[in-house]
């Protein structure tokens, strides 16, 4: 079986998956084609000679929330990766390589000690804004390292204008008060926003 390839549509899933700063947000509405961008996000480092060094996660808020994304991994993975393995048992998918995402859920700081000391050079967040304040978002940071040389880092979230946590998302990436892009927080670390619309998905578009 040929694997299928994917390629990103030009705008905000080209900048997001080419981005080179260590945190990066795509913000937008529904129909942008975020959660698949995130998904892919991790996959493009798969098969390039990390093996199982490359490990991800990819978090939601609660558990139930997990299914939609982990439903489209499977849509797209099993097409474009047919090599790789889903492990319903553990949500956990594995390429050939070795290389792992896991699919996991947290809600407080008090939640990270369930991943305090491992390792997940990629870290994912799906609708950032439900997250009532950053400390689990911002916990979860120290476990993005590597031992591996020449390991690429990356945190990278995805959300919509609404949620209970809209207040620090917009405060921690400036929405609103700097154009999108590059940003320089007042900690010294710079981050990336970019903003997807309905209208550049024109997959969507055309089916629907």
């Amino acid at each position: 079986m040929a694997m299928v390839e994917w390629a990103p549509l030009p705008g905000a899933q080209f900048q997001f998956l080419t981005c080179p700063v260590y945190e990066a947000l795509m913000h937008g509405t529904r129909g942008g084609g975020k959660t698949d961008t995130l998904l892919m996000s991790f996959a493009q480092n798969t098969g390039r000679g990390f093996g199982q060094h490359w490990r991800g996660v990819l978090f939601r808020l609660t558990y139930p929330q997990l299914a939609d994304v982990v439903a489209k991994s499977r849509r797209w993975f099993s097409q474009f990766f047919p090599q790789a393995k889903f492990n319903k048992a553990d949500y956990v998918w594995e390429w050939p390589d070795g290389e792992m995402l896991f699919f996991r859920y947290g809600a407080t700081e008090d939640d990270y000690w369930n991943y305090h000391g491992h390792e997940y050079p990629w870290l994912g967040f799906e609708e950032l804004t439900n997250w009532r304040d950053l400390t689990f978002y911002e916990s979860m940071q120290s476990t993005c390292r590597s031992s591996y040389p020449g390991m690429p880092r990356m945190v990278r979230a995805t959300c919509n204008p609404f949620g209970k946590g809209h207040g620090w998302v917009k405060d921690r990436f400036k929405i609103g008060d700097v154009p999108q892009g590059r940003i320089l927080h007042e900690d010294g670390k710079e981050r990336v926003r970019i903003h997807s619309t309905l209208s550049e998905n024109t997959h969507l578009l055309t089916n629907d």
